[in-house]
């Protein structure tokens, strides 16, 4: 195996793409992180026979199957995440939504599906974009929320926003009475709160919910063990060796982080993406062409460190597998710091959620 990082470039990945296949005999590959340059490789893979497992990478559109015949994911595409955003507020009853999302391609995209699943469950919401970065723009996008549409302002709200403008947000939510007692927030990234970052106004977030899909926080033990006995493992060393996405720089301050952060997040689903090639090799008998090897992926069902995996016919984490994650967040009062506390997991087989039922 050959490790590249090429630091979430979409340009170097494709030149790396194209030297490992041209000259260092490239015949499969996990990664990228970013779904963009995902795209990118999973088009020349399409070219090359060459089959790519990413472990991050989430969009909805690498289910194209007939534009990207090779990719596969062990992480839940985003809608997947969305569907079980849809259930936890199907399984409280709750009829109305708000829909607070930045106007980028990102936040319409999985506003739009969200809306499009709460829909079809017979919940109506009330979406409100605002543009990254614009304070003015986010004052105006609460506005719309806090004036209901005609209606009084929506209970629950679902926030898919930059954890840069969760200040900004709170300021005008709670100045609008949309954010605290008697209201609901649900946010779309478990690492906005995860950080112990101190927060202006971070007391009105306590009690707001976080769903994400997260390997290594999904109650599986083989996750734990791998982590113990991984030969000479020190998270400090690990953090000092890369760039930790968002971090502050200092590596002590990095290493904080954990396992409730991105990084740790993704870690179990790479893993478990490099174990889907390797199990695939086997069963295909080491022939690497795509159209062997793809399937051979796909059909593999095994515990992994993100929990059990399997695939769907499009290639990514089969939703009845996704270890989705509820997280509480929680504010300091003595330190003003904000923390998540673990309280809920989804029963893909059950599709439901079910809460205060695990842990590590």
């Amino acid at each position: 195996a050959e490790f590249v990082d090429t630091k979430l470039y979409c340009a170097d990945a494709v030149q790396e793409y194209g030297r490992g296949v041209s000259s260092r005999g490239w015949r499969a590959i996990v990664g990228e992180s970013y779904s963009r340059c995902s795209r990118d490789l999973a088009v020349l893979g399409s070219v090359f026979d060459t089959v790519q497992v990413s472990a991050s990478s989430t969009s909805p559109t690498l289910d194209a199957t007939d534009r990207y015949p090779f990719f596969a994911r062990t992480v839940p595409s985003d809608t997947g995440l969305l569907h079980a955003i849809t259930r936890y507020v199907v399984q409280h009853g709750w009829r109305r939504v708000g829909v607070l999302h930045s106007d980028g391609p990102y936040g319409q995209n999985m506003a739009s599906w969200l809306e499009a699943l709460l829909a079809a469950e017979h919940v109506s919401t009330l979406g409100s974009p605002y543009t990254f970065g614009d304070p003015s723009s986010i004052d105006d996008a609460v506005s719309r929320l806090a004036g209901g549409g005609g209606a009084s302002p929506p209970r629950i709200i679902v926030a898919v926003v930059n954890s840069l403008e969760l200040e900004d947000i709170a300021d005008m939510a709670v100045a609008k009475g949309l954010l605290g007692p008697g209201r609901q927030w649900i946010f779309s990234d478990g690492s906005q709160f995860a950080h112990g970052q101190v927060m202006r106004n971070g007391a009105a977030y306590d009690g707001s919910v976080a769903i994400y899909a997260a390997g290594p926080r999904a109650n599986n033990s083989r996750w734990y063990a791998l982590r113990a006995e991984w030969p000479g493992y020190a998270w400090a060393d690990f953090a000092a060796q890369i760039s930790v996405p968002g971090g502050s720089g200092d590596v002590a301050a990095d290493a904080a982080w954990d396992f409730a952060t991105p990084l740790g997040i993704y870690a179990a689903f790479g893993y478990d993406a490099m174990a889907s090639l390797a199990l695939g090799l086997c069963a295909t008998g080491g022939d690497t062409a795509g159209p062997a090897l793809y399937p051979a992926v796909k059909a593999q069902r095994f515990v992994g460190a993100s929990g059990e995996v399997a695939f769907d016919a499009a290639g990514t984490r089969d939703v009845s597998t996704a270890p989705f994650v509820l997280d509480n967040v929680r504010y300091d009062s003595a330190t003003g710091a904000m923390a998540v506390a673990a309280t809920g997991s989804f029963d893909g087989d059950a599709d439901a959620w079910v809460l205060d039922a695990f842990g590590p």
